[in-house]
């Protein structure tokens, strides 16, 4: 016959003690009560009656006392701390400035940090006392682990009785007690011969063979950047030309400032949520957890925490991979003389950047530090709709590679075969579309 499992017992946020903690307090009380009523009885019973009054009704004080402080209690957080990028395994400090203001001492005060696995925090809880008519101050650090935008602050603030009974929240709190940072990625080295972006170079430059690698020629018959000069055409910049030698020969020649772009790419960073199934070492159930850490002393959690866990985890990997895997390669394409056009959305709204240089990829890594999944799931809604995309060769990074992605990609202008590539940042794999 089976036996029904017992949830863990774990206490939330506005939830002071578990069931086995309110027995062990009862159990206090009433072994106490017991001693001074055999006080009272047999040695004086004015003290100990006086003292059993006072062991029944501290509780009940202590109760009333958080519930009236909680409401003259006043959390803000601390100027200028958010909006700035940091680097990995930088610390990261987020200052809390707590006002009393009644004339009671307020007990303990609990700041609940509000975390990701990006950007996590090194204690979970902290916790001040203030005097009446004072202010206190605690700062909650964070430790950044993965590259990506993260909202790091402070998640649920609470006074809690004495006794530790019972926990009231702060009515009294400003609207947004988190902060937005942005942790800068890494840009790895990454060969030209990986099929994603060998296949991408090969449409660029359009050339249609069979051969192991892409052989981009080089622009020395084009001259050299900042030294070499040709003949003005319409849409050089007039602040190019260079007017002692224009007199000289008679013609306008204009400075060569960057090298000749051979052909260019465009590179879209998808935003849309990976859908459940795909977070792999996450889906296993409470149940299945159980019985894999039988016997090894590895605490188990119930279902939805567990889930979640794993799955913030797995997406905090998968964004890392997707901007530092996007930044690696348009290296490399930048280094054979490709142009990258990078779109991304941020706060509802596509962003273009055109990278030609490598000081230009520089500025484009701060602006991706912030880069975090939102809204775009199907459609049109994935794909920059307003800018022209058309004739060039598309590398879509995405963590949700599924039937609407693929079906707005191709429905896009300029699809042609082979000129699509999708790689999945979650499996680290790309394909052709």
């Amino acid at each position: 016959m089976s036996r029904k499992v017992r949830k863990e017992d774990i206490p939330g946020p506005f939830r002071a003690r578990r069931w086995g903690d309110y027995v062990r307090l009862a159990d206090g009380i009433i072994t106490t009560a017991a001693f001074l009523v055999v006080f009272a009885l047999f040695c004086s019973a004015r003290v100990g009656y006086f003292l059993l009054i006072a062991l029944l009704t501290a509780p009940g004080i202590s109760v009333l006392w958080a519930l009236v402080v909680s409401r003259f209690i006043t959390v803000r957080p601390g100027e200028g701390t958010g909006g700035i990028t940091v680097r990995k395994n930088d610390r990261v400090s987020m200052d809390f400035y707590v006002r009393n203001r009644s004339i009671l001492i307020a007990p303990i005060i609990k700041i609940r940090a509000a975390d990701c696995p990006g950007l996590s925090a090194e204690e979970k809880e902290l916790n001040i006392s203030v005097m009446g008519r004072g202010t206190g101050r605690v700062s909650l650090f964070f430790c950044a682990k993965m590259a990506g935008g993260a909202k790091v602050g402070a998640e649920t603030v609470c006074v809690e009785d004495f006794f530790g009974i019972a926990r009231f929240p702060i009515r009294n709190l400003p609207e947004n007690l988190t902060r937005l940072y942005g942790i800068v990625p890494d840009i790895p080295e990454l060969s030209a011969r990986e099929p994603v972006l060998e296949e991408a170079m090969r449409c660029a430059y359009g050339e249609d063979n069979t051969d192991e690698s892409v052989d981009i020629p080089t622009y020395g018959f084009a001259g050299f950047p900042g030294y070499d000069y040709r003949e003005y055409v319409p849409g050089d910049p007039l602040k190019r030309i260079n007017s002692k030698l224009s007199a000289k020969k008679g013609e306008l020649m204009v400075r060569l400032d960057e090298k000749p772009v051979v052909a260019g790419v465009v590179f879209i960073l998808d935003t849309a949520y990976p859908e459940a199934e795909v977070y792999g070492d996450g889906q296993e159930s409470h149940e299945t957890a159980k019985v894999l850490n039988a016997g090894s002393g590895i605490k188990t959690y119930p279902e939805r925490e567990y889930t979640k866990e794993s799955r913030e985890e797995k997406i905090a990997r998968g964004v890392e991979n997707l901007t530092e895997t996007a930044l690696g390669m348009g290296r490399t394409l930048i280094s054979r003389d490709f142009g990258v056009t990078y779109f991304w959305k941020s706060e509802k709204e596509w962003k273009v950047s055109r990278v030609r240089t490598e000081n230009e990829l520089t500025a484009l890594v701060e602006e991706l530090s912030f880069f975090s999944l939102g809204s775009g799931l199907f459609g049109e809604e994935r794909l920059p709709g307003e800018y022209g995309i058309e004739g060039s060769s598309i590398i879509c990074f995405t963590v949700r590679d599924d039937s609407g992605l693929s079906s707005a990609l191709a429905s896009c202008a300029g699809a042609e075969d082979g000129n699509i590539q999708i790689y999945n940042a979650l499996t680290g794999e790309g394909r052709s579309l």
